[in-house]
């Protein structure tokens, strides 16, 4: 009898689409951990190298915003050295941003500081929340799965992933007898499709970490350097390379999302479902509705599980 789990990795102040992983595991609680798992198959990220603008800490981020409502007034106001602030939650928060303190019509005016994070160095590594989702296999084997206090890979291989770009993204099917990940097909998640060419293979870094690169100032995640074109009219392009290497798993923060207590490190944010930066702006109906500026992504909460229990 088997159990599946999902680490689905979100990267904060880096890009709006998750990297996800389905992988399968023997139901053991006496050998498998969660962490384990997590640190073994989270991906290394390479930054490109003209990158301006680096991930960041939940807490580092809200130490620089203002919660406000669709219509622009502050509901609530954030002093500067308050990063504990408590955000809204549930659905009344969707109606929400987190206002920078700038003007982003002004192409002349210095960005606020803050925005360009918090640089992966040796001694530092931004944290990564990671969200775990236990799928049992059999109905019977449910009572187990909320016996279980951690799960892990060892002994056993992922079976899928999922790697996203925008408003889109790619299924790659794990390679066990070349332990590698081989491109299976794309995906839209929301609005116009698009028409990316993704590599079809995505090498591993020391046997288990997916190759991945995260494209300079839109921060999509794509499994090859280079140019990555997505749209030809208008063009639309991103472009990787090797910069500075982002290694996920030197500085993970799991929630469990079957388990509340998991939940409380983050409790001030972790139920907010409003967008993490500000509205949208500039955009173009004749180009799709495109814009120049576009609204912050969504949370935790909000992200689509690409892997759902009923399909795996």
């Amino acid at each position: 009898m088997a159990e599946r789990f999902l680490l689905l990795v979100v990267m904060a102040s880096v890009t709006e689409s998750p990297f996800m992983i389905l992988a399968s595991t023997p139901q053991d609680p006496l050998l498998f951990e969660r962490e384990v798992a997590a640190h073994r198959w989270s991906p290394l990220v390479w930054l490109h190298p003209s990158e301006a603008y680096f991930p960041s800490s939940v807490p580092f981020f809200l130490r620089h915003i203002t919660p406000s409502t669709t219509k622009g007034h502050a509901e609530v106001q954030q002093g500067s050295r308050a990063p504990g602030l408590n955000l809204p939650s549930g659905r009344p928060s969707r109606n929400f941003y987190l206002l920078a303190p700038h003007n982003f019509e002004c192409l002349d005016c210095t960005l606020p500081g803050f925005l360009h994070g918090q640089k992966p160095q040796k001694k530092y590594s931004p944290p990564v929340y990671v969200t775990i989702h236990t799928c049992p296999s059999l109905p019977a084997s449910r009572a187990v799965r909320n016996t279980l206090n951690s799960l892990t890979n060892e002994g056993s291989k992922p079976t899928h992933m999922y790697v996203s770009a925008h408003t889109f993204g790619a299924y790659y099917t794990y390679d066990a007898t070349n332990n590698r990940f081989i491109y299976e097909y794309e995906d839209t998640r929301e609005g116009i499709p698009m028409s990316p060419v993704y590599p079809k293979i995505i090498q591993l870094s020391g046997g288990s970490h997916p190759i991945l690169y995260s494209a300079r100032g839109s921060h999509g995640l794509w499994g090859a350097e280079g140019t990555n074109q997505y749209n030809s009219l208008p063009l639309l392009q991103d472009e990787t390379g090797k910069g500075t290497p982002w290694k996920i798993w030197k500085n993970l923060k799991l929630i469990d999302v079957q388990d509340p207590l998991s939940e409380q490190p983050h409790k001030h944010w972790w139920k907010y479902e409003g967008r993490w930066g500000n509205p949208s702006s500039k955009c173009h109906v004749l180009l799709a509705g495109l814009c120049e500026h576009v609204k912050g992504p969504t949370g935790i909460p909000r992200k689509r599980v690409n892997f759902p229990c009923q399909n795996i």
